[in-house]
């Protein structure tokens, strides 16, 4: 069979209409210009907002805490001290894969409910969710341990309370981001609480920390506080309050330590504290008061001072040779066992 050459077929000899070609080439115009409005869109006009959403997926920006400071009385023995634990938080999506037996362990080791547990994971939707914070560093090893999917652990500080009821009322306590609510820790909140610093690092989708891209900002810890009660003298008042406490059948007692001579408050005691501080074992201490204060709609002792006595007090106090010497004036008060209101705040 004989083929006629190339340029002598006869589909290439039939011309097509006119209008189609331009139909065409208007077409590929149209789409070029379509992608150079769209190329143009995106480099320079969408540039910085492009930039941030690129920066969110792989930026991360990690806060450096700074170390509160202690409270410590005037022999510098510690009232109130911040030592490390643990956040423990999950990623419900991640979790989803988690066994049921290994969230019944990780629920005994936090010593919370599976079934809570379970309902905080079951929100899929949310890319973060806390399971307990402040867990002390025993536990949150053994957490770790577990290897449970999705779960992992955040570094934090927890308050320390040495002394509890003996000095609960003037020391006060924080809350779990570590802000003072009540006493010292509330009066000097700047002064303890110091600066965080910041560090912005490029992550993994694993999480890890591949660098840093910015210069790192070291936090400033906060400054202690030295204060001018005596724990020595602090807790002989306090066993002294007790004692009158049971012996008179009180309600409630107070009573206050001075230096005459300087106008130093010793000891400061209120008997029944307003709140408990945590254990003194750092196993498993919460940070939060065991008892909340008192509402004031609630009848509550009343802790009004209703004598004033000068030495010798109601019980020996230490021997002058044994504390620094002072001349010693003992605001002691019992109340009597009727309860009163306590006004609106």
């Amino acid at each position: 069979m004989r083929r006629a050459p190339f340029f002598n077929n006869p589909v290439l000899k039939s011309s097509l209409p006119l209008w189609r070609a331009r139909l065409v080439f208007i077409l590929l115009f149209l789409g070029f210009a379509v992608l150079a409005g769209r190329a143009l869109f995106l480099q320079g006009l969408s540039t910085e907002f492009l930039q941030q959403q690129g920066e969110r997926r792989y930026e991360r920006t990690l806060t450096l805490p700074a170390v509160r400071g202690k409270v410590t009385d005037r022999h510098g023995e510690v009232l109130a001290s911040s030592v490390p634990a643990r956040a423990i938080w999950a990623i419900p999506e991640d979790a989803a894969g988690a066994s049921p037996e290994s969230l019944a362990q990780l629920a005994s080791l936090l010593e919370m409910n599976a079934t809570d547990i379970s309902a905080r994971l079951s929100d899929t939707s949310r890319n973060f969710v806390y399971l307990k914070r402040q867990v002390p560093m025993d536990v949150a090893e053994q957490v770790q341990a577990l290897k449970v999917p999705g779960v992992s652990l955040q570094p934090e500080m927890r308050r320390y309370y040495p002394e509890r009821d003996v000095a609960a009322h003037l020391v006060g306590f924080t809350n779990l981001d570590g802000r003072g609510q009540e006493g010292v820790e509330l009066a000097f909140e700047s002064m303890l609480s110091g600066k965080d610093g910041s560090r912005r690092v490029i992550r993994d989708r694993l999480g890890r920390v591949i660098e840093d891209v910015r210069d790192i900002h070291p936090p400033i810890d906060g400054q202690d506080i030295r204060l001018s009660i005596d724990m020595r003298l602090q807790f002989a008042v306090y066993k002294a309050l007790q004692d009158a406490m049971e012996e008179n059948k009180a309600k409630g007692a107070a009573a206050v330590v001075l230096d005459v001579r300087t106008g130093e408050v010793l000891a400061l005691v209120n008997l029944p504290p307003a709140y408990r501080l945590p254990a003194a074992s750092t196993a498993r201490a919460e940070t939060e008061p065991s008892t909340p204060l008192p509402r004031a709609d609630q009848a509550v002792p009343s802790h009004l001072a209703i004598a004033l006595t000068l030495t010798p007090a109601l019980t020996p106090l230490p021997k002058t040779d044994q504390v620094e010497p002072f001349h010693r004036a003992t605001l002691l008060a019992c109340t009597p066992p009727a309860a009163v209101k306590v006004p609106p705040a």
